[in-house]
């Protein structure tokens, strides 16, 4: 007769779960700010708690937090397997010190904590301003303009439209352009305004700066006295 030795095995989970992909710093600017942070968790002998999964967010470099909010799961309750934790997070204003953090428990209480995101966000556009716009000796114009940005600064590309006549319609003159000035070689007897836009480091784009300065500028006629005559 057969003879059979049940045994029971118990695997006791000592451990708490791990993140398996780290993030590391972004490496540009956010534009938006409203992100979605994931990453990977694993507890390969109890399995996760799907119902645990929590993030938090600070806006000054991980000084002070908010409290723990309920994130997302993409997997079953107690699988072994790989699982993505996940939250749809709304910032609320620019800065590049946020800072975000996930935790999860596993199905016997053991809990851990992710590294730490580092957000870079700025959501506000740039400021541009034509500062002059000048007739030389000859016919030409010259144009000259500035912009600013208070987060992730001014990236060095403009783009510079003129209009001739005041019911003329705007077209390029220059696009991504890196100067803060040019000349704009006009026609006699015609007047132009100009405006300009700019971009930041992050990408957004101004809206078009008012026009120049007087609203046109206007390449006069000239009349030319033969030296003889002078």
């Amino acid at each position: 007769r057969d003879v059979y030795d049940a045994r029971t095995i118990v695997v006791s989970d000592v451990t708490p779960p791990v993140f398996l992909d780290p993030k590391p710093p972004p490496t540009t600017w956010l534009i938006s700010t409203t992100q979605t942070l994931s990453i990977i968790a694993q507890d390969d002998v109890s399995g996760l708690d799907v119902t645990s999964a929590r993030y938090r967010i600070s806006a000054n470099g991980g000084v002070t937090w908010t409290a723990w909010l309920t994130a997302n799961v993409d997997g079953a309750m107690g699988s072994l397997q790989p699982q993505t934790v996940f939250a749809t997070i709304p910032f609320g204003a620019d800065s590049a010190d946020w800072r975000a953090q996930f935790r999860i428990a596993d199905a016997h209480g053991f809990t851990a904590t992710s590294g730490l995101f580092a957000l870079m966000i700025d959501s506000t556009p740039p400021t541009a301003t034509i500062a002059s716009a000048l007739l030389t000796t000859t016919n030409l114009i010259s144009v000259t303009w500035s912009g600013g940005d208070a987060l992730s600064g001014l990236a060095a590309f403009f783009d510079a439209q003129v209009r001739d006549g005041a019911s003329g319609a705007w077209t390029d003159w220059l696009t991504k352009t890196a100067a803060s000035g040019a000349l704009y070689a006009g026609e006699t007897g015609h007047a132009y305004a100009f405006r300009v836009r700019a971009r930041d480091n992050a990408g957004n784009l101004s809206a078009y700066s008012a026009e120049s300065a007087g609203a046109t500028t206007l390449v006069r006629w000239r009349t030319f006295v033969p030296m003889a005559l002078r």
